[in-house]
């Protein structure tokens, strides 16, 4: 049985979800890079990567922040 939402649907939970932890990654990440047009892309994939972590199932905060810092530097930062 699929889901009752279609794909692309974030619910109230999931949207804060992404809203704050967008924000500490970004913070985490964004110091690393100095080219503009880098940090543009960065910032487009970090959001891609909660996208497809919420379509997952995934929405508690520190989950997403730990996968998203994972996927992006290979270790989680505190």
């Amino acid at each position: 049985m699929g889901s009752q939402h279609p794909s692309g649907y974030y619910d109230e939970q999931s949207l804060r979800a992404i809203e704050g932890v967008l924000g500490e990654v970004w913070e985490t990440l964004a110091g690393t890079i100095a080219d503009q047009h880098a940090r543009d892309g960065l910032r487009t994939a970090v959001i891609t990567r909660l996208l497809d972590l919420i379509e997952q199932g995934i929405n508690d905060p520190e989950e997403l922040r730990l996968a998203t810092l994972t996927h992006f530097n290979g270790r989680a930062s505190p």
